[in-house]
C-alpha cells in the first residue's frame, strides 16, 4: 500500500490543473474584485454578518481567483506573499447578503510547518483578513482549512473588537462522527461494533474527534492513525482515552503509517487531517467498508473513487445547509447550498448572536455536543448522496433493497410528520415499551381466554385468534437481539403488531359478542392504552382507524348470522369517536411532556456540566487574587511601605495607589465569590438539592437584607446609587440566610439587568407585613411571559441567563414556607414580592433564650476589649456582651487598646472599630500581631464597623483581623457571630505560615495540577509535608512505598482509578493503612454524590473549591479522631527518639507521661466518651498479653501485640509511652528480640503510670464538663 504523506506527493501538472503558462512578467491580478462597503452595505441591518476564512490549499485554487497563474518558483512566492487578502465571493440566504468568504492568497504549503512561515502568514495574510473582516462589518469569523494555526487556535493574544472567531473543530468533529453513523446504518454495520480508523488523531482536529467518537454512541475499537515522528503523541491520548469515563468497553489502539508499513484492517475511517494522511488508491480503498475524508484536499483522487465503487462508499465532508444558504464558495463545493462544517459552526455562532470568540483551542466535549444541538438548530446535516448510484452490486446492477425500505419508514414519518433522520430516535425511545409491550401481549391474550371462557363466561372468544395474537409478540420480547439488518423494520413490526393485537383483536371480539357492555368497555380501555404506546396523534388515529376497520370488516364476513345493531348499541358507538379525540389529546399531552422532561435533562446536564467546568478556573482565580493580596502591603497607613509604582511620587499619590489597588483587587475577589455563588445556585437547582430545614434560624428581615445589599457585588457606585432600602416595619423571618441571600442576588441582579438602558429607572427594598418587595421602574415584563416565569430555564429578555434563577428562588421561597410572585405593568414597573409565615413571638422569645443559653458558657469568664472612639457604640456593645457572663474592657482608639493589651493579663477578644482617631484599627491590628512578645499578640480580632465590606475584608485580613462584624447587625447576630469565632478558633492564621500540622505528612491527589497547588500551598503553611498524585494509581503506588502519609486529601473524578475506586481499593487493604483518614474533593454537591462518597469509606466530602478553613478544620477533626489502627510502622509514626544503649532508658517525667496537647484537642471534639475509657483498658489488656507472648518466646505474637500497642497509646495521648514503643518496634519487625534487657519491664511500668494519668486527665476533664452543663442548665 502507498503511504506516503499526500501533501508532499501530490504534484500537479499543467495538464491537470488547468494552469496556462504564461508570460514571466504578467502581474497577479484578480477576476472579480469585492469591496467590502458592497458587503457592509447590504448586510441585515443590527445583525452584522457572518464571514469565511480560508487559503489556498494548493496551486491549482489559485487559478479560480486569480489572471495570470505561473508556474511554482521564487519570484512567484514571493509575489504571492505580497499578495493581500481579499474578499473572493459574498454569502447569501435567500437574496440577502449575511456575510462573505474571505481568501488568502498564499498556499498550505509555503508557510506551514515552518515557524517563519507561520509568523509571515499571519502578519502578511491572518490579520489583515481579519481587519478586512471588520471593513465588511462581519462579527463572526469562521476560520477554515489550517488558518488557526496562524492564531494557535485562538489562543493569541489579539484586538477584542469583531470579529470573533471560531475554529470549526466543534462542528466538524459533530459531522465526522455523524458521517460515519450514517454510513453505518447505510452498509447495514452496527457502529457499537465496528472498528473505526482515525487519521491524523494526534492533531488538534483528531484528538477532539476521537473523544467525541467515543461520547455516548461509540465505536468497539478505535484505532488512532498517525506519521512515526507522533507515536508518542499518539500513546498518551490512547491512555487518556483508556482512562476516561467517556470509553465504556471501547478498546483503542495505535498504528503509525509510512511507505514500508502496512495499514491494519478496519470497517471504516476517518481522515482528519490535511497533512498526516496518505495518498489513496482505489486498492487502497477497498481495504475499509467507508472512508469519511476532512483532508482537503481529498486523499482519494476522483478517479480512484470511481474504481472503488462497489467495493466502498467514500464520502467528502461538507454541510448540506439550511434552505436559501447560498455559500457561493468559488471552489470545490458540490453545490451552493453545501458549505465546509467550520463555516457552519460559524453561521450558528452569528445566528446565536455570540459576541465573543466562540471554539478555539481543543474543545471539550460538552462543547462538541453544544455545537451539534446548534447544527441541527439551524438546519445542518451531513450532505446526503445517492446511494443508488453510489453503491452497485458485483454484477454492476443496483439494488432496490435500501429504497424498499425507505419507502415503508417514510409512510410511518409521514403519518407521524417528522423527518426520517428522527425515526431512529422514536425507535430508541420506544425500545422498553417494545420489550414489555410484547410481554403483555403473550402473556394476556392466552390469560383473558381462559377467563373469558371458563371463569367469567362470555357468548363468544377465538382460541386461534387469541394464540396468533400471543405468537405475533413473542418478536418483540427478543428485539435487542435482531440483525442489524432487520432493524429498519422494527418499528414498522412495532406499530403493525400494536393494530392486530388490539384494535383488530378487540373490535373483532366487541362485534361477535353483540356489542356487550364488558366489550365495550374493554374497547375504550385498548384504545387509552394505545394512546400510552403511540405518542404522536395522527399515528394514533390512523393504528386505531387501521385496526378498527380491519376488525370490524373480518368479523362481518366471519359471523355466521348477520350482525345486527341496536339503537342501544348505535349510541355506544356514537361515544367512541369522542373517546379517540379524547385518547388523541392525551397521547399529544403524553408526547409534549416527553419532550418538555427530555429538554429540561438535556438542559440540567448543559447547565450542570458547564458548571462544573468553570468551578476550576474561578478557584484558580480566586487562589491568584489570594496570593496577589499577601504580596501587597498591609494597609494604606503613613507608617508602612507603599512602594507599589516605579516612579517616585509622594506619599499621598503611592496611597492613593495603594487604595486603588486595593479597590481593583477586592473587587475581582468580590466578583469570583458571586461567579462561585450562581455556580453552586445553578447546580442546588439542576440537582433539585433540598434545603435543610435544620438550617433554617431566625434573622432580622432589614439586618439580613441590609448585609444582603453591602455584600452584592455592584458594578461601580452609580449603579449602587439606583438601589435603595425602605424599612416600614421590621420583623423575623425563619430562613437559611445563605439560601436567602442567594434569592435576593438573583432577583437584583435580574433588575439590574433590565434598568440598564434605562437611566431614570429606580430599584426599591421595601420591608414590610411579612414580606420583602423588590421593585423597579424598568420596561417590565410581558403579560404572557409573566404565566411562565418560574419555570426552570425561562428567561425575560436576558439571553446571556441560564432560565434557573427565579425557578431557584421560588423553591427556596417554599422550603421557607412562603411564596413569591410577580406582577407588572409593560414600561412602567416590575415588583416581586417574598411573601414569609408569620413566626409566633413565643418562637422567638424561645429561641432568643436559647441563644443566650448556648451562648453563656462560651462567654462566660472570657476578657473582651471593646476599642471604639464613639461612647454610645462601646456601651451599646457592652450591654449585649455582659448579658452573656463576659469580663469587658474598654478602649478609645488603638494606642490606648494596645497599651491596655500589654500590660494586662492575656485577652479572648478585642472587638474593634476601624476608623478612629490616633490610630485605626487597621493599624492596632497589625501592631497587636507583630508583637510577639505581647501576651495578647495572637487574641482573637472582630472588625465591628460601619463601613461597606469589600475593601474592608481585604484590609481586615490583610492586618489580621479575624472576623468583620457590622455595626448595623441585632444584638443576637453580634453575640452568634461572636460565639462562631469562639468555637472556630482564628481564622489570621490561614495566611500566616503555623506547625498545626508539623510532621504529618498528606497525599494531595487531583488530575488537576492548579488544584494540586492550592491544596498544597495551604496545607503546608500549616506545616505539613505534602505529597502529590494525579491519578488513583499512583496514590497506591505512594502507599506501597516506604513513605510516611497519615491522610489523603483526593480528588473524585480522575484518569485511570478516580477516588471512588482509589479508597475502596485502601479500604481493603489488610494493613493499618486501610483506616488512613481520607477526605474527597468533589464539585458535585448533590446529596447523593456526598452519600456515595461516604458510602464508600471516605471520611469527609468537601465542596470544590477548596476553601483554607475548611479543609483545615477537616483533617484537624481526622487526626483528632483516627482511632485503633494507624499507618503501618514506617507511615504516620511520630519520628523515632534517638536510640539508647542496653540498660540506659529514658527516665520519664509526669509532664512527658501525656500528650496534653493532644488530650485537649480531644476534649474540644467532645472525644472523652466511653470509647476513650475503652481504649486506657486497651492498652492494659495488650500489655498483658504482651507479657505472655514474651513468655513463651512467641516473637510473631509479640510482634502483633507491640503494633496494636502502638497505635492506641499515640491515638489516645500516652505519649511517653507511644514512643518507647515505637524505639524497640523496628528490630520486633525485623524478627529479632530487643537489646534492652529491661524493655518489658519499663513497658509495664510505663503502660501503668499512663493508665492512670488518662483515668485521672478524664475524670478532671468530666467534672469540668459536667459543671459546664450546671451552670448552663
Amino acid at each position: 500500500m502507498r503511504t506516503s504523506v499526500h501533501h508532499e506527493v501530490m504534484a500537479y501538472s499543467e495538464e491537470q490543473t488547468g494552469v496556462r503558462q504564461l508570460q514571466t512578467g504578467a502581474p497577479l491580478a484578480l477576476k472579480h474584485t469585492i469591496s467590502p462597503d458592497e458587503i457592509r452595505d447590504n448586510l441585515p441591518a443590527g445583525q452584522g454578518g457572518v464571514g469565511f476564512l480560508f487559503h489556498a490549499t494548493d496551486w491549482e485554487t489559485l487559478s479560480f481567483s486569480f489572471h495570470n497563474v505561473k508556474h511554482r518558483n521564487a519570484s512567484f512566492e514571493e509575489e504571492l506573499w505580497n499578495t493581500k487578502p481579499f474578499i473572493a465571493s459574498p454569502i447569501y440566504s435567500g437574496s440577502q447578503i449575511i456575510g462573505a468568504n474571505i481568501a488568502c492568497p498564499v498556499p498550505l504549503e509555503l508557510w506551514l510547518g515552518s515557524p517563519r512561515g507561520i509568523k509571515r502568514f499571519r502578519e502578511t495574510q491572518f490579520f489583515p483578513a481579519l481587519e478586512l473582516a471588520r471593513q465588511a462589518g462581519l462579527n463572526m469569523v469562521a476560520m477554515g482549512a489550517s488558518t488557526p494555526y496562524a492564531c494557535n487556535y485562538g489562543a493569541l493574544p489579539r484586538d477584542t473588537k469583531p470579529p470573533h472567531i471560531t475554529t470549526g473543530h466543534a462542528a466538524t468533529a459533530a459531522m465526522l462522527k455523524d458521517w460515519a453513523m450514517h454510513c453505518c446504518n447505510e452498509l447495514d454495520l452496527e457502529f457499537g461494533k465496528t472498528k473505526l480508523a482515525l487519521f491524523g488523531a494526534a492533531g488538534r482536529l483528531g484528538t477532539t474527534v476521537a473523544k467525541y467518537a467515543l461520547y455516548k454512541d461509540a465505536p468497539r475499537e478505535l484505532v488512532l492513525i498517525d506519521l512515526p515522528d507522533k507515536v508518542n503523541l499518539l500513546t498518551e491520548q490512547a491512555k487518556e482515552l483508556m482512562a476516561s469515563d467517556l470509553l465504556g468497553k471501547t478498546r483503542v489502539s495505535v498504528h503509525t503509517f509510512s511507505p514500508n508499513t502496512p495499514l491494519p484492517d478496519f470497517d471504516g475511517a476517518i481522515l482528519a487531517s490535511s497533512t498526516s494522511v496518505p495518498y489513496l488508491t482505489a486498492a487502497d480503498l477497498k481495504r475499509a467498508q467507508f472512508w469519511i475524508d476532512d483532508s482537503h484536499p481529498r486523499a482519494a483522487s476522483v478517479e480512484a473513487e470511481l474504481a472503488s465503487r462497489g467495493h466502498t462508499l467514500y464520502i467528502e465532508c461538507f454541510a448540506r445547509g439550511p434552505a436559501g444558504l447560498n455559500t457561493t464558495f468559488p471552489f470545490r463545493l458540490p453545490t451552493t447550498r453545501d458549505c465546509y462544517t467550520c463555516f457552519a459552526e460559524g453561521y450558528s455562532a452569528w445566528q446565536e448572536g455570540i459576541a465573543s470568540d466562540f471554539i478555539i483551542g481543543s474543545p471539550p466535549v460538552w462543547s462538541v455536543s453544544y455545537t451539534h444541538s446548534l447544527l441541527k438548530k439551524y438546519g445542518f446535516c451531513g450532505r446526503p448522496f445517492s446511494w443508488e448510484k453510489r453503491l452497485t452490486d458485483r454484477t454492476g446492477c443496483t439494488t432496490s433493497r435500501q429504497a424498499r425500505i425507505d419507502g415503508l419508514v417514510n409512510v410511518i414519518g409521514g403519518l407521524m410528520v417528522i423527518p426520517r433522520e428522527s425515526m431512529r430516535d422514536v425507535l430508541e425511545r420506544s425500545r422498553f415499551a417494545i420489550r414489555w409491550g410484547g410481554a403483555l401481549g403473550l402473556l394476556c391474550h392466552p390469560i383473558y381466554y381462559v377467563v373469558w371462557t371458563y371463569v367469567l363466561p362470555q357468548p363468544y372468544d377465538n382460541l386461534s385468534l387469541r394464540l396468533s395474537a400471543a405468537l405475533v409478540c413473542i418478536p418483540l420480547i427478543f428485539q435487542a437481539h435482531w440483525p442489524k439488518r432487520f432493524n429498519h423494520y422494527l418499528l414498522i413490526y412495532w406499530h403493525c403488531c400494536l393494530i392486530y393485537v388490539l384494535p383488530f383483536v378487540c373490535t373483532f371480539l366487541a362485534i361477535r359478542n353483540s356489542f356487550s357492555t364488558m366489550w365495550m368497555m374493554t374497547e375504550v380501555m385498548m384504545i387509552f392504552i394505545m394512546a400510552l404506546c403511540i405518542d404522536n396523534p395522527l399515528l394514533l388515529m390512523g393504528c386505531i382507524g387501521i385496526g378498527v376497520f380491519s376488525g370490524a370488516l373480518a368479523a362481518v364476513i366471519s359471523s355466521p348470522v348477520p350482525i345486527v345493531v341496536t339503537a342501544a348499541d348505535q349510541s355506544n358507538l356514537a361515544l367512541l369517536p369522542v373517546v379517540v379525540l379524547c385518547s388523541m389529546a392525551f397521547s399529544h399531552a403524553i408526547s409534549k411532556g416527553r419532550i418538555f422532561v427530555e429538554k429540561n435533562r438535556a438542559l440540567q446536564a448543559l447547565a450542570g456540566s458547564i458548571a462544573h467546568e468553570m468551578r476550576n478556573p474561578l478557584s484558580q482565580l480566586r487562589y491568584v487574587l489570594d496570593r496577589v493580596e499577601e504580596a501587597l502591603p498591609a494597609t494604606m497607613g503613613s507608617n508602612r511601605p507603599l512602594a507599589l509604582t516605579h516612579d517616585r511620587h509622594d506619599s499621598h499619590d503611592r496611597a492613593e495607589s495603594a487604595a486603588g489597588l486595593y479597590r481593583h483587587l477586592a473587587q475581582g475577589q468580590l466578583s469570583i465569590e458571586r461567579g462561585l455563588r450562581i455556580i453552586a445556585m445553578t447546580l442546588d437547582e439542576v440537582s433539585a438539592k433540598p434545603i435543610r430545614p435544620d438550617y433554617l434560624t431566625y434573622l432580622s428581615a432589614t439586618g439580613t437584607t441590609r448585609k444582603a445589599l453591602e455584600e452584592y457585588g455592584f458594578g461601580d457606585e452609580k449603579e449602587r446609587d439606583k438601589v435603595r432600602l425602605v424599612v416600614r416595619e421590621d420583623f423575623t423571618f425563619k430562613v437559611d440566610e445563605t439560601v436567602y441571600l442567594f434569592t435576593l442576588f438573583n432577583l437584583i441582579k435580574n433588575a439590574l439587568h433590565h434598568i440598564a438602558t434605562h437611566p431614570a429607572a429606580t430599584l426599591t427594598l421595601t420591608i414590610e407585613q411579612q414580606s420583602v418587595m423588590v421593585r423597579d421602574t424598568g420596561p417590565g415584563i410581558a403579560p404572557d411571559m409573566l404565566s411562565h416565569l418560574f419555570e426552570p430555564f425561562r428567561t425575560a429578555g436576558n439571553s446571556d441567563g441560564t432560565g434557573l434563577g427565579l425557578a431557584y428562588c421560588q423553591r427556596a421561597m417554599r422550603a421557607f414556607g412562603g411564596s413569591i410572585s410577580c406582577r407588572s405593568e409593560v414600561g412602567k414597573f416590575t415588583e416581586f414580592t417574598l411573601q414569609f409565615p408569620v413566626v409566633p413571638k413565643s418562637e422567638i422569645v424561645d429561641h432568643e433564650r436559647q441563644i443566650f443559653e448556648r451562648a453563656t458558657p462560651v462567654f462566660k469568664d472570657k476578657r473582651i476589649l471593646i476599642v471604639d472612639d464613639d461612647a454610645g457604640q462601646r456601651a451599646r456593645a457592652c450591654r449585649a456582651l455582659s448579658k452573656v457572663g463576659a469580663y469587658l474592657s474598654e478602649a478609645e482608639n488603638g494606642a490606648i487598646a494596645l497599651s491596655v493589651l500589654r500590660e494586662s493579663a492575656p485577652y479572648d477578644l478585642v472587638l474593634m472599630d476601624i476608623n478612629m482617631p490616633v490610630l485605626d484599627g487597621y493599624a492596632t491590628a497589625e501592631r497587636i500581631r507583630a508583637g510577639h512578645d505581647y501576651p495578647s499578640w495572637n487574641v482573637l480580632i472582630a472588625a465591628y464597623t460601619a463601613e461597606p465590606g469589600t475593601v474592608v475584608r481585604v484590609l481586615a485580613r490583610r492586618a489580621g483581623m479575624d472576623e468583620i462584624i457590622s455595626k448595623s447587625c441585632s444584638v443576637l447576630e453580634l453575640i452568634t457571630t461572636l460565639q462562631a469565632l469562639f468555637e472556630n478558633g482564628n481564622r489570621h492564621h490561614l495566611s500566616q505560615k503555623s506547625d498545626a500540622f508539623s510532621g504529618k505528612s498528606i497525599l494531595v491527589a487531583d488530575d488537576d495540577t492548579y488544584s494540586r497547588l492550592v491544596a498544597k500551598a495551604y496545607l503546608e503553611r500549616c506545616g505539613a509535608s505534602v505529597v502529590e498524585a494525579e491519578h488513583g494509581q499512583a496514590v497506591l503506588a505512594h502507599l506501597q512505598a516506604d513513605g510516611v502519609i497519615d491522610a489523603i486529601v483526593m480528588d473524585m473524578n480522575m484518569p485511570g482509578m478516580g477516588g471512588l475506586e482509589t479508597t475502596a481499593s485502601i479500604r481493603a487493604r489488610a494493613d493499618s493503612y486501610a483506616a488512613l483518614p481520607i477526605i474527597a474533593l468533589t464539585s458535585q454537591s448533590d446529596i447523593k454524590a456526598v452519600q456515595t462518597c461516604l458510602a464508600v469509606g471516605m471520611n469527609e466530602v468537601m465542596i470544590k473549591p477548596v476553601q483554607a478553613s475548611s479543609l483545615y478544620a477537616c483533617l484537624a477533626r481526622q487526626f483528632a479522631r483516627q482511632r485503633g489502627s494507624n499507618a503501618p510502622t514506617e507511615a504516620g509514626l511520630p519520628p523515632t527518639p534517638p536510640a539508647m544503649p542496653a540498660g540506659k532508658l529514658p527516665i520519664v517525667s509526669e509532664s512527658e507521661l501525656l500528650d496534653e496537647k493532644h488530650l485537649e484537642e480531644l476534649a474540644s471534639l467532645d472525644l472523652l466518651d466511653e470509647s476513650f475509657l475503652k481504649g486506657i483498658e486497651q492498652i492494659r489488656q495488650l500489655v498483658a498479653r504482651l507479657a505472655a507472648s514474651v513468655a513463651a518466646v512467641d516473637l510473631e505474637s509479640t510482634h502483633g501485640a507491640l503494633h496494636l500497642l502502638l497505635g492506641v497509646s499515640g491515638n489516645i495521648g500516652a505519649r511517653a509511652l507511644h514512643q518507647f514503643a515505637r524505639q524497640i518496634y523496628p528490630r520486633v519487625v525485623e524478627g529479632e528480640w530487643p537489646v534492652e534487657t529491661d524493655w518489658l519491664a519499663r513497658i509495664c511500668i510505663l503502660s501503668e503510670r499512663s493508665t492512670d494519668a488518662l483515668q485521672t486527665y478524664f475524670a478532671t476533664a468530666k467534672a469540668r464538663r459536667d459543671h459546664r452543663d450546671f451552670l448552663s442548665d
